[in-house]
């Protein structure tokens, strides 16, 4: 079992990587397994400090982001941090979370996200927005 609050790394044969951001390891792991079947890489981090370290250790081609973060800033605020960075502005950045208000989507999309998907999501719809995302990454407009 890997303690609460560790960074998980695993790899997959596709070299897209993406930054997992959940204080909730088991939220984090199923959203890792489910990007681990389609053929990315996935980095897992509990907290904003975890992230910004991952982030500028080896940046990700997209990061999903929790709201809820126990430790140092909130997905809000990680998410501002990261579009406000010359070297980082480019990732984009998913948003899974137990927020669900129109409110909250809006927010996030002001922070600069490229979408916003509430829990429970659908896998399905899940995984077709990170394939976006990252081609997104590859090929801006």
């Amino acid at each position: 079992m890997i303690p609460a609050g560790e960074m998980i790394t695993t790899k997959a044969p596709r070299r897209s990587k993406i930054l997992v951001v959940d204080e909730s390891l088991s939220e984090a792991l199923l959203l890792a397994r489910h990007l681990l079947v389609e053929g990315f890489e996935v980095v897992t981090a509990a907290d904003s400090n975890q992230a910004q370290l991952s982030v500028l250790l080896d940046p990700p081609h997209c990061i999903i982001l929790e709201v809820f973060l126990s430790n140092g800033l909130n997905g809000f605020q990680l998410c501002r941090l990261f579009k406000k960075h010359p070297a980082l502005c480019h990732i984009p950045i998913l948003f899974v979370t137990r927020m669900c208000s129109p409110l909250d989507r809006s927010w996030a999309l002001r922070q600069g996200a490229q979408d916003f998907l509430t829990k429970p999501y659908d896998k399905f719809f899940l995984l077709n927005t990170v394939k976006t995302c990252v081609q997104f990454h590859f090929h801006p407009l």
